[in-house]
């Protein structure tokens, strides 16, 4: 529910699906993390792709495995066109939960035989990202 919550925070307006703007493409991949409070407190990661859609909420498509320390994810394409669409222009996204404490979380993103690595801080309500190595995608931090 708290991952729904966050994603329609992503909305604006509507769209259609006819594929990628390619004229609108970003350089890179974005990794951010932020605190979703509700019941229970969560991190949650996101990853928006280089691409821009006529609509923000496709999925990016990502095999991953959280553990205790860090996180393994293989960024492996982009999904079918959403049914509904959250937002009119947009990266395709992917989000992950983590566990509330991530002093010292690793994030590992592999695409296409490279690696990305992040180390993720807690600093009160935020989370901060550290680059370890990158060399397809950029932390952004969310204030």
């Amino acid at each position: 529910m708290r991952l729904v919550a966050a994603l329609a925070l992503l909305a604006v307006a509507g769209c259609d699906a006819a594929g990628p703007r390619s004229d609108l493409a970003r350089q890179g991949y974005v990794v951010s993390a932020f605190i979703v409070s509700g019941e229970a407190e969560v991190v949650l990661l996101r990853v928006e792709g280089p691409e821009e859609y006529p609509c923000a909420n496709y999925p990016l498509l990502v095999e991953s495995e959280v553990g205790a320390g860090g996180l393994e994810a293989e960024i492996v394409g982009v999904g079918e066109p959403p049914e509904v669409c959250l937002a009119a222009i947009g990266p395709a996204l992917w989000v992950q939960e983590l566990p509330a404490d991530v002093d010292g979380y690793r994030v590992r993103l592999r695409l296409d035989g490279d690696r990305d690595t992040y180390v993720l801080t807690r600093d009160g309500d935020r989370v901060r990202i550290a680059t370890l190595a990158a060399s397809f995608s950029r932390a952004e931090e969310v204030e």
